[in-house]
């Protein structure tokens, strides 16, 4: 007849005739360390409050506005090249140099001042 042996492995598990079987306090413990400790934990943040600004620049001036722009932390969201004839006789609208300018829309956060 074959003795049986038994074998212990880090306490994790015990080997009894060839069959593992698990050290079921040493697991338990372990589950509950991973489900509670290990859990990220949710923080609440306000959301995030932003100002926006309207800038019609003409075409040639378009890459020095945009990085002037995006220097002073402003994100475009919206952009369209538009024909600036039709300013000529709006009131409050002066004509651009050039045919063509981008009306643009940005955003940034709102500063907490």
């Amino acid at each position: 007849m074959e003795s049986q042996r038994n074998y212990s492995v880090v306490g994790v598990s015990t080997i009894v005739g060839g069959a593992t079987v698990l050290n079921l306090p040493l697991f338990c413990i372990g589950a509950i360390v991973l489900l509670t400790g290990c859990a990220p934990q949710r923080v609440e943040q306000a959301p995030t409050k932003w100002e926006y600004q309207i800038l019609d620049i003409p075409d040639p001036q378009l890459d020095t506005q945009l990085n002037t722009q995006g220097a002073l932390g402003w994100e475009v969201i919206y952009a369209r090249r538009a024909d600036t004839s039709e300013y000529v006789n709006m009131p409050g609208h002066e004509p651009l140099p050039g045919d063509f300018a981008y009306e643009i829309i940005f955003k940034r956060p709102r500063s907490r001042n």
